[in-house]
């Protein structure tokens, strides 16, 4: 998981963001503190069109693991965006992957954010360590006061450092 992966995804949000493609660079590091007893580590992702350069997203956060048994366990994530999203999450991961979600109205935002409010969020990677290079599958999917949970953002990575 730690290291920095780049790639390419497509991304939409009908009906209200058309199809887009995109290039990603998601950095995930350890974070201080780390050790046996606090297994955690910050993160930090960006997206930039595909054909323009033109910067689209960029988010930063932490994500903190609580084994359960060998290789798997819960993890808890707090993410932030520029626009003033906050995000809480929680969920599960094996040793190749993990799912979290928002809960318990884990999403805040400034009285400034533009509509449709955010309000779910649910992210999903899957590491493919048979890949050479070591690839990652990364799946964002969104919820709004107007749309269902939907698809947003789907990136294939490989790992780079």
């Amino acid at each position: 998981l730690e290291g920095t992966w780049t790639g390419h995804g497509v991304g939409e949000y009908p009906p209200h963001v058309p199809r887009f493609l995109y290039l990603q660079e998601l950095v995930i590091e350890k974070a201080v503190p780390h050790g046996p007893r606090e297994l955690v580590w910050s993160f930090r992702s960006t997206c930039h069109n595909r054909e323009t350069g033109e910067g689209l997203q960029s988010e930063q956060g932490y994500l903190r693991f609580r084994p359960m048994y060998i290789n798997q366990g819960r993890v808890e994530l707090v993410c932030t965006q520029p626009s003033g999203l906050a995000e809480v999450s929680e969920g599960t991961y094996t040793e190749d992957s993990l799912d979290v979600s928002s809960r318990f109205d884990g999403l805040t935002r400034p009285s400034s954010a533009s509509r449709p409010l955010v309000t779910a969020v649910r992210r999903w990677l899957e590491i493919r360590p048979q890949s050479d290079p070591l690839t990652m599958e990364y799946r964002v999917e969104m919820a709004t006061e107007r749309t269902p949970m939907q698809q947003h953002l789907l990136s294939k990575l490989q790992k780079v450092v």
